[in-house]
């Protein structure tokens, strides 16, 4: 799903489309597998839009990946957070620090 998550006018979703976030929502829409770089890249910009979810914002839309990832509790320095992601290995490689635990929510 994309939708508009600002009150102010911003220019019609037609000029994103050639952006990365934009062409991968495309390509998981029509059911093409993405690679492992490009789920590294989309977890980080979920971690960046402070949304806690797999939100992934640009130009006022938001950009909602959460139907093909999964929700993992993550344990990092004695504290837990909740974080989605294509799978363990994104969230492995993109988070800093030392991880004690990564659980998926099933």
């Amino acid at each position: 799903m994309i939708y508009k998550f600002v009150k102010w006018e911003v220019p019609e979703l037609d000029t994103l489309k050639d952006s990365k976030v934009f062409k991968l929502h495309e390509l998981l829409t029509n059911g093409v597998k993405i690679n492992q770089a490009h789920k590294d890249e989309l977890y980080e910009m979920f971690r960046s839009s402070m949304t806690g979810g797999a939100i992934a914002k640009l130009g006022g839309y938001a950009f909602d990946f959460t139907k093909w990832t999964h929700l993992y509790y993550v344990e990092q320095y004695g504290s837990v957070y909740k974080r989605y992601a294509f799978n363990k290995t994104s969230i492995r490689k993109c988070e800093h620090g030392r991880l004690t635990r990564i659980v998926e929510v099933k």
